[in-house]
């Protein structure tokens, strides 16, 4: 997500975290779900282009606006910058 700008999530729900160091350390560590977040490709969709059958990890309202079709061919963006 590095090439988009895209920030660390750090409000997922514990009901919605996978890092097994999260469940080994009771919930006081292993927060690397934040940045495992599926990277937004599309503007809409339940998964922003990822896939048809959602993702592993729900991606926060608004990424639209990040994602690779937002920012394709536009001059300053984060992604342009990358290219």
């Amino acid at each position: 997500g590095e090439e988009l700008g895209l920030p660390d999530v750090t409000d997922l729900p514990d009901e919605a975290r996978q890092d097994p160091s999260f469940f080994r350390a009771e919930g006081q560590d292993g927060f690397r779900d934040g940045c495992r977040v599926p990277i937004p490709w599309t503007r809409e969709g339940s998964s922003y282009g990822f896939g048809d059958g959602g993702s592993w990890l729900p991606q926060p309202a608004g990424w639209g606006e990040l994602s690779v079709e937002a920012q394709t061919g536009v001059e300053g963006s984060t992604l342009e910058l990358y290219r």
